[in-house]
Parts: structure tokens; C-alpha cells; sequence
């Protein structure tokens, strides 16, 4: 089983995967399980349109908001926010994963997101970008 930095690592890599296991974790909430077949998916298009309205979802609540704009993540050199270290590497892919590995590790203060899809999640708001979305409201 990859550890879950090599799995971030995976998404960044095939963005593919990344929609087929937002797919099988959200939305159809599967326990995780690689090695079990995928059966039938929706197009890359379809899976892309439920994750984007699903991290819409997500901007929504306060919890998640203020994870992002104002929880310092330990991960990040000088402890900076999630927003404000995507403000100032956006654009940057190896920052970008970075972020993600950084997220993942201090997610657990947000309750909203569950344990089994955490990974899955973390990945689509650096790799969607929604983090310019969840951004735009903070203060800094």
C-alpha cells in the first residue's frame, strides 16, 4: 500500500487517477482497496464535473475557510496558511505538492473532511486549483 505522500506524488503525476479515486472515495464512498477493480466509470469529464461542484460544496462551510485562511500549517517553513503559501507558489508544481503534504498532515482540525478520502481531497483542492476559490475571502 502507498504511504500518502507517495500517493499525492501518484496524483500529481496522473491526474486520472486522481478523478477515479475522488470518484470511488466521495462519491461512491468505497473503503480504500487498490487492488479491487474499478468496474464502470463515468467520463473524465463527468468525474471532473462532480469533484468541481463537490469542492463548491466545500468553500461553502466556515470550518474549511477558515482552515485555509488562518490555521498555520506546521509543514510550511515560518508556519505560513495554506492561502497564504498557494498565493505566493501558485503555479509552482513541486510547491504544489508541497502544499498538499502540508494540508494533509494538519487536515485533521477540519472535521468536515473524513479520514478515508482525505488524500483524495487534499490533491483535487491544490490540482483544481479551488484553492483560489477558497483564498479569495481571507484576510492577508
Amino acid at each position: 500500500m502507498m504511504t500518502d505522500e507517495q500517493l499525492i506524488a501518484a496524483y500529481f503525476a496522473d491526474e486520472s487517477k486522481l478523478y477515479q479515486d475522488f470518484y470511488r472515495k466521495v462519491v461512491l464512498k468505497e473503503e480504500w482497496d487498490e487492488a479491487r477493480p474499478i468496474g464502470k466509470l463515468p467520463s473524465l469529464e463527468e468525474m471532473k464535473a462532480m469533484a468541481t461542484q463537490w469542492l463548491k460544496n466545500l468553500r461553502k462551510q466556515d470550518e474549511v475557510r477558515d482552515f485555509f485562511c488562518k490555521v498555520k500549517l506546521s509543514r510550511l517553513k515560518g508556519g505560513e496558511t495554506a492561502c497564504s503559501y498557494w498565493k505566493k507558489t501558485r503555479g509552482v508544481p513541486h510547491a504544489q505538492q508541497e502544499l498538499a503534504i502540508a494540508i494533509f498532515a494538519d487536515i485533521f482540525v477540519v472535521p468536515v473532511l473524513h479520514p478515508t478520502h482525505t488524500t483524495v481531497v487534499v490533491s483535487a483542492l491544490v490540482l483544481m486549483h479551488t484553492l483560489d476559490f477558497l483564498c479569495q475571502d481571507c484576510g492577508d
